[in-house]
């Protein structure tokens, strides 16, 4: 187990590593065996063949609400064919998230990182980008070209297939000119010298209507539709004991299932499962639970977890994920909200209050700015002139609109108890 035990909510969701306690949650998410085996069939399609061991490219979109097991069931699918005969030394897995590829040249240096192409393509500045896309004189499309140009010399004498992996595909499909799905589908209607297969994940069921004509016309049309994995509670407590149940670790075992006799465990998975469904919930709460567990596991670890992970509200939580400098600024508005009997600020006068701080840790004005907006997003503040665009809002710190603060003073001292490791200087301020 682990030696550093996470005793506030921020540490369990700053150290949501794979746990080999729950080492099992790979397996495919309980109700999907017949989406698993169709799954399957198409990533062989292009990986391992058919009977005449010809290779084929496709792609399949999967759909599904949040949190439902969507990601948990394409990588059980691709764990699970790990005794198909030479599956693994015939495929390269490429793992694209929309969050984190936000721009095309982002997507195509992931695809080249993964790929182990050394000649990365890269260019004199990478701070600079331009609307149209140009980078070293290329557009993206003459890029990506490139990339797929190494990436076949790289993995044609290998005689290996491609398994491109788009999670929160919509992303992709708000992207200008959807370049990186246009490419990428073109490539697996079109290019027989490397079989490609592309599964996208999404919760949008309307993503296929996001998709530009030529890009639509080059998918395969293939979809998988993932509803709630559990049909009741029983298959819901069934699922928990599984992840926690370590097969070879027979001690380990007999003690979860002595545990899973206590009806303590059983009254707080109910309650879990009554305030949501989703496999994400379950999953996140067994790693808190082992995160904060001695070497032995107690029916005490049960409710601190839960204690942490729902005794608090919402935003107190997303408080206690904010950056150094984010919870800077939310220390600057609550000292505005003791200081003033008003309970609106402005950022320009915000920055005044702690701009000495501020220099010690190098945050400068832009830096400071993007904070605010960072809070802004989350809601946990709102400008009070609702009819000024958001835009607007934050043209510079001269600007005139007031914001308040959505969370109360009880919250606050929730945060300052809870956040770990505030620095000395900050607690100065408060």
């Amino acid at each position: 187990m682990m030696n550093n035990r996470a005793k506030t909510i921020s540490d369990v969701i700053g150290n949501l590593s794979p746990s080999t306690r729950i080492g099992n949650s790979l397996r495919c998410p309980p109700g999907y065996e017949k989406e698993k085996e169709y799954l399957s069939s198409i990533i062989k399609t292009a990986v391992v063949g058919n009977k005449d061991g010809k290779k084929s490219s496709t792609s399949v979109i999967i759909f599904g609400p949040p949190e439902c097991g969507k990601t948990s069931f394409v990588e059980s699918t691709l764990a699970g064919l790990k005794d198909v005969k030479k599956f693994h030394k015939s495929r390269k897995v490429v793992r694209l998230n929309g969050y984190l590829c936000t721009t095309f040249k982002s997507a195509i240096d992931e695809i080249c990182r993964q790929l182990n192409i050394k000649d990365m393509l890269t260019s004199d500045d990478d701070n600079v980008e331009s609307e149209n896309l140009i980078m070293q004189g290329n557009t993206f499309d003459e890029r990506l070209e490139q990339a797929l140009v190494l990436m076949k010399e790289n993995l044609a004498n290998y005689k290996k297939s491609v398994v491109f992996i788009l999670d929160n595909l919509e992303l992709f499909a708000e992207q200008p000119n959807q370049g990186l799905l246009y490419n990428l589908f073109d490539l697996a209607a079109n290019n027989s010298s490397i079989p490609v297969c592309i599964i996208g994940v999404t919760c949008r069921v309307d993503v296929l209507e996001m998709f530009e004509k030529r890009v639509k016309s080059r998918f395969s049309h293939r979809k998988i539709n993932l509803v709630g994995a559990f049909k009741d509670f029983d298959d819901y407590n069934t699922y928990a004991f599984n992840l926690l149940v370590h097969w070879e670790d027979e001690s380990w075992n007999n003690s979860i299932e002595k545990l899973y006799k206590s009806n303590q465990i059983t009254v707080i998975l109910r309650s879990i499962y009554d305030n949501n469904k989703s496999m994400g919930q379950l999953v996140t709460y067994l790693y808190t639970v082992m995160l904060v567990a001695d070497d032995e596991l107690k029916k005490s670890d049960f409710q601190t977890a839960y204690d942490q992970m729902f005794s608090i509200s919402s935003k107190v939580k997303m408080a206690l994920d904010l950056s150094t400098n984010e919870l800077l600024v939310l220390i600057a508005i609550f000292k505005q909200i003791q200081n003033n009997t008003q309970q609106a600020w402005q950022p320009k006068v915000l920055y005044k209050d702690i701009e000495k701080v501020a220099a010690s840790f190098s945050l400068k004005r832009e830096d400071f700015m993007q904070a605010v907006r960072k809070i802004h997003s989350l809601q946990l503040i709102t400008a009070v002139t609702s009819s000024q665009r958001l835009g607007d809002a934050f043209v510079n710190l001269n600007t005139e609109t007031y914001f308040k603060s959505e969370l109360s003073f009880h919250e606050f001292q929730e945060i300052w108890s809870r956040y770990p490791h505030i620095p000395s200087s900050f607690q100065e301020l408060l």
